[in-house]
């Protein structure tokens, strides 16, 4: 039993430095704008670490920022229920909105958005531009 424990506590040891090298190097590329590479990288972190907030917020920005925008609204979902980083995540996903043509799903978000920090001048800019995108009538006009 006792060596039993040794090798299980070895075994995880080894995992979590695996796993804060590979984050460390998905951070790099990530800050280094090779979002396609980080994806690979934060995805294996994903593995052993599922509900992970930072890597899922980072795979979100990712696939945003390679325009695959299904994905990052994906992504950005699984991080609301763990409370990462609320005015960032829903500003994201708002920005997310406008580049699928959302504007109305993107004012939801901005305003979340701004819940979380009333004094974000962006969110307030984003809310005016979906409006004026969306007329009078309120509805897309895409």
């Amino acid at each position: 039993m006792h060596k039993f424990l040794i090798v299980l506590s070895i075994l995880v040891f080894t995992t979590c430095s695996h796993n804060a090298s590979t984050k460390t190097k998905a951070d790099r590329l990530y800050d280094n704008g090779r979002f396609q590479k980080a994806i690979m990288l934060y995805t294996n972190v994903l593995r052993t670490d599922s509900l992970n907030a930072e890597v899922l917020f980072n795979i979100g920005v990712c696939y945003n920022k390679v325009k695959n925008y299904n994905m990052a609204e994906k992504f950005y979902y699984k991080v609301i229920p763990l409370n990462y980083r609320k005015a960032d995540l829903f500003f994201n996903m708002g920005i997310n909105a406008t580049c699928m043509f959302k504007d109305s799903l993107a004012i939801e978000f901005f305003m979340k958005a701004l819940i979380e920090n009333p004094n974000d001048s962006e969110a307030i800019n984003e809310i005016q531009q979906c409006k004026v995108r969306l007329g009078e009538n309120g509805y897309e006009i895409f």
